[in-house]
């Protein structure tokens, strides 16, 4: 609450019960100056939950890491009104925390009308359908940056990434990196405002390929 020149803290592992949760969000509510909050592997619905709803009226904060976040029901519910009301939050680092089509539609609806995200990592999404879930309403939000690591992609989840591509027109940096065989460097599809495209190690076979040359044929 106090401390003015603290900027970054890291609570990875260390909040295991309610009573610590609610003081740590307490603190979070009226941070005097952190500026980036990392919160890993933390158990518990309500523990999470309680944490992130510390941030909704948080002023400070920019950026928000929830690698390995064991988020269920509630913590995903909250996620969600934090994505629509702070509108000082830019970084959303969600890396393998989404692990459910429920929880990818809820979170994914926050990011859609985000006050104020305009950076996402989402990186080892596993499972049929929630990296589509979670990509398919990012089209028309004010993304400017999009990285997205090691995630379980089929020929469905490439389609709606070059319809992501062609629709949203604040994307200018996008990363993809991912298991497989060296395939694309640049790729400027029918986005005009798309600067640099990385696809290291992401083309798996024949299919995948087709489908990213098509995008390729009209870059812009």
């Amino acid at each position: 609450l106090e401390n003015k020149t603290l900027r970054a803290i890291e609570l990875d592992y260390c909040i295991k019960c309610m009573e610590i949760a609610k003081v740590v969000a307490e603190g979070l509510q009226n941070s005097a100056g952190v500026r980036k909050l990392m919160l890993g592997d933390i158990e518990g619905d309500d523990v999470i939950k309680t944490l992130i709803q510390g941030l909704r009226n948080n002023s400070m904060i920019t950026s928000l890491c929830l690698t390995y976040l064991n988020i269920h029901s509630e913590g995903s519910k909250a996620l969600k009104q934090v994505l629509l009301e702070n509108k000082t939050l830019r970084v959303m680092v969600l890396d393998n925390c989404i692990k459910s089509i429920e929880i990818a539609e809820v979170v994914a609806e926050g990011l859609q009308n985000s006050a104020g995200v305009t950076q996402l990592r989402l990186n080892n999404i596993k499972g049929d359908d929630i990296f589509a879930t979670v990509i398919k309403r990012l089209s028309y939000n004010s993304l400017e940056s999009l990285i997205l690591t090691d995630n379980d992609m089929s020929i469905k989840d490439y389609r709606m990434l070059i319809d992501l591509l062609k629709l949203n027109q604040s994307l200018h940096n996008f990363n993809l990196h991912s298991e497989g065989s060296k395939a694309l460097k640049q790729v400027l599809l029918e986005n005009k405002t798309l600067r640099a495209i990385e696809l290291d190690y992401c083309i798996k076979c024949m299919e995948i390929a087709k489908v990213v040359a098509e995008g390729l044929q009209n870059s812009a």
